[in-house]
């Protein structure tokens, strides 16, 4: 079977808890929670991607993954879902460097 392609991407508009880079750093409070939540939404489990915009300065994309359509037929984004699961914060327009997620507002209800 071959391999999929492989996409490092930011989740647009958030602030999730950082993991430790290094042994000498400790990890911020439900680090690993939010990165196990995530993991269970997605691995294993079709998805869509939207790039926004490219940082090329640290080679990364930023943008927005949706989980295949639920029982309702309906997309979910997984943004809105960490935010209103607690795993991530809704950035600030001033902090989002590309401008802010499209539903801002429904995150933030």
């Amino acid at each position: 079977m071959p391999s999929l392609p492989v996409l490092l991407l930011t989740l647009l508009s958030l602030q999730a808890p950082r993991l430790a880079r290094s042994p000498e750093q400790s990890n911020e409070p439900y680090a690993w929670a939010s990165c196990v939540h995530l993991r269970r939404l997605c691995v294993g489990k079709q998805v869509r991607v939207q790039v926004e915009y490219r940082v090329a300065a640290i080679n990364r994309d930023v943008g927005s993954v949706w989980l295949a359509p639920n029982a309702r037929g309906v997309e979910e984004n997984l943004c809105i879902i960490q935010v209103w699961t607690g795993y991530a914060k809704v950035k600030t327009p001033e902090q989002s460097r590309g401008g802010a997620f499209v539903d801002v507002e429904k995150m933030l209800q």
